[in-house]
């Protein structure tokens, strides 16, 4: 997906009210994904940290980082209508909450945040989160390499990048049941490892793009970012995993929990 066609349907995305989320089939799957991420975050980011939560989406972890009482978060995303509803949220938040700046960018260029700590160590993060979103900047290997740069160049020495991923094995291997499918892309002029990526009341045959660890490592390895997890959710936490349908629990192994360390 070129990143003009990632804002476009992240742009269009309904937003659900409270309501209307408890009443989606995939409503047990949404809470295991944010007790997944709220873990990595009470795992890796602690009191007084600086943060980049990039490609924040809708502001989903909003809450997970006052509540860690984070100093300074800065968001970021590709899609301007995702940017607006995330500082929505965070304007809804309770005292005592952190500082924030919001920014529309793509991951894959140079971003504003990652710039400005290439030149003054003052700017850089403790804690890089990308969550649910990385695959997107893997349609070339030119992207992918951008957007690890650009994460290594926000981080401190010592910090981290956590996140989420599809494991590319698993979504080779996967057998669409009757909330999510997946339909590798055969059209002339597609990347080779670019794939229809549809869950229901998610997203609707979106482009997305394999991320084989060997290469998600040698990139991060050669931009200072050394693995240190790489796990099903299933070993993140189990707190929700009971209420998942087989079909959620299908699509939740489809996903990794990644940690990365700045080592240089």
């Amino acid at each position: 997906m070129s990143g003009s066609s990632a804002e476009q349907h992240y742009n269009r995305r309904e937003q659900f009210t409270k309501r209307k989320r408890a009443e989606l089939r995939t409503y047990a799957l949404r809470k295991y994904n944010n007790a997944v991420k709220r873990t990595l975050i009470n795992t890796y980011a602690k009191r007084g940290d600086t943060v980049w939560d990039n490609a924040c989406g809708k502001g989903g972890d909003v809450l997970k980082w006052r509540d860690k009482a984070v100093k300074r978060v800065y968001f970021s995303d590709i899609a301007e209508q995702s940017v607006r509803t995330c500082n929505e949220r965070y304007k809804e938040l309770a005292e005592p909450k952190y500082a924030a700046q919001f920014v529309v960018c793509d991951m894959t260029e140079a971003t504003p945040f990652a710039m400005a700590a290439a030149v003054d160590a003052a700017y850089q993060m403790d804690v890089v989160s990308c969550q649910f979103a990385l695959h997107y900047a893997f349609g070339t290997p030119k992207n992918a390499e951008r957007a690890l740069w650009n994460v290594s160049k926000a981080l401190k020495v010592g910090g981290f990048f956590i996140g989420t991923v599809p494991d590319a094995e698993r979504i080779a291997a996967f057998k669409s049941n009757s909330i999510c499918a997946v339909e590798f892309n055969k059209k002339k002029g597609t990347p080779p490892n670019a794939y229809l990526f549809t869950l229901e009341d998610a997203v609707d045959k979106c482009e997305e793009y394999l991320v084989p660890l060997n290469v998600l490592d040698t990139t991060a390895e050669s931009l200072g970012l050394k693995r240190r997890q790489w796990l099903p959710f299933s070993a993140v936490t189990t707190q929700g995993a009971d209420k998942l349908s087989p079909e959620e629990l299908e699509v939740a192994n489809l996903y990794r929990a990644f940690v990365f360390e700045k080592i240089r």
